[in-house]
């Protein structure tokens, strides 16, 4: 059976292991969480902690894309500003992490656009606090590079086409790995221990 972390789910899993012949160490290892699931819950814990550069990158693009007319002169502000880059700032959908990696993503390659827009918009920066600058977008860089490894593994637990399950030891290890190189990174040590924790209870 395939569930979700519900928690009827949950009490239907104890009913029905307690009716096992004593198998998979009397139902320790009967109930496998979707791997998906689990590393969407450990990415949103550690980004329930504020950081100061992608706040401010957040609230510049979602006041970008709150009217027509601020999308149209952002357009104008890329062709300004040479940028090369097809892509267009992307929103954030609340329950989903890797929204917040899109928009990070998005934004840092149209990223010499900001500061043409603020040209453009006087009300820009008044409203935001400040134009995204590049002290923001190197932090951004280095956060991109931390979410990138669950972005993959995200993407490659997802696949419908193939069997995966034989690499969920590899992959759910790999992870753990991966939290351990960054938890005595200062850029991200004030957000690994809460993943780690999110991380052991599944």
């Amino acid at each position: 059976m395939t569930v979700d972390n519900a928690k009827t789910n949950d009490d239907a899993i104890n009913i029905i292991v307690k009716e096992l012949p004593g198998i998979y160490e009397n139902g320790k290892h009967f109930h496998i969480r979707c791997m998906a699931h689990i590393i969407n819950l450990v990415v949103k814990m550690g980004l329930k902690h504020e950081v100061y550069h992608v706040k401010n990158l957040q609230d510049a693009v979602k006041y970008i894309r709150a009217s027509p007319q601020r999308i149209k002169t952002f357009k104008q502000a890329m062709k300004d500003a040479a940028v090369e880059s097809q892509r267009f700032l992307c929103g954030e959908t609340p329950t989903r992490w890797n929204s917040t990696f899109e928009l990070l993503r998005s934004a840092y390659d149209v990223k010499d656009a900001f500061l043409e827009y603020s040209h453009q918009d006087p009300m820009f920066q008044k409203t935001v606090g400040r134009v995204p600058s590049h002290s923001d977008f190197e932090m951004i860089k280095k956060m991109m590079e931390f979410l990138e490894k669950f972005k993959k593994k995200t993407e490659k637990v997802s696949c419908s086409t193939k069997p995966i399950f034989h690499t969920y030891t590899r992959g759910i290890l790999d992870i753990e790995q991966h939290l351990r190189k960054h938890e005595t990174n200062p850029d991200f040590m004030f957000m690994v221990p809460d993943m780690k924790d999110k991380y052991d209870k599944y």
